[in-house]
């Protein structure tokens, strides 16, 4: 499409403008003899020769507009060939509608089967929602806390460890999984987290 937006625009300006401004009557050299401040306004007709550049516009843009144009009618006759297909239209996502501004009167399955008539099948009304949001962002909060909390457990277990190597009270190779139901392990845990300020 751009393509041919350029070959047409080359077309209609190259053989309008470029002899209306090499003619222009100016002092242009090399490429400025074929460039608009060729034209000399004092010679005689000089200052007409701007409605060269006019012309040429007025045609370009005349033909971007009719290709736009086309294109979207184009595009419209394809976009309701494909809606239209059995493959589409088959589709219960084809088939809903979503309206999201219903005023307050007309909240009602029965009176929007009176709008719409025998063609709607399946009616539904979002309901109020602000409780459930509540409690969504609630426990978002508390997901959150614990997620920071556990992370500062391990970071401090990790440092509790590494103090524990340096004082040479473990060994490094001697990493050893802990077991769910190791009260060791678990009073380690509550250790670390009672000192440190950890709470769940």
């Amino acid at each position: 499409m751009t393509v041919v937006i350029f070959a047409v625009g080359a077309i209609i300006t190259w053989p309008i403008l470029m002899p209306i401004y090499a003619t222009g009557g100016g002092k242009g050299e090399g490429l400025d003899m074929i460039s608009m401040s060729n034209i000399n306004q004092n010679t005689s007709g000089g200052k007409y020769r701007y409605f060269g550049s006019v012309f040429a516009a007025v045609l370009f843009f005349g033909f971007i507009l009719a290709l736009i144009t086309r294109e979207s009618i184009y595009y419209i006759n394809l976009r309701q060939a494909f809606l239209l297909s059995p493959t589409y239209a088959n589709r219960i996502s084809s088939r809903t509608v979503l309206f999201t501004s219903v005023p307050a009167p007309y909240l009602d399955e029965h009176k929007l089967r009176k709008v719409f008539g025998e063609a709607v099948r399946r009616v539904w009304i979002t309901g109020e929602t602000k409780e459930v949001d509540e409690v969504v962002e609630e426990r978002d909060k508390v997901a959150f806390r614990l997620e920071a909390a556990e992370v500062k457990l391990i970071k401090l277990a990790n440092a509790e460890r590494n103090k524990a190597i340096k004082a040479g009270n473990a060994n490094p190779g001697d990493d050893q999984p802990i077991v769910a139901g190791d009260a060791e392990a678990g009073s380690i845990v509550s250790l670390i987290s009672t000192s440190h300020g950890v709470t769940f």
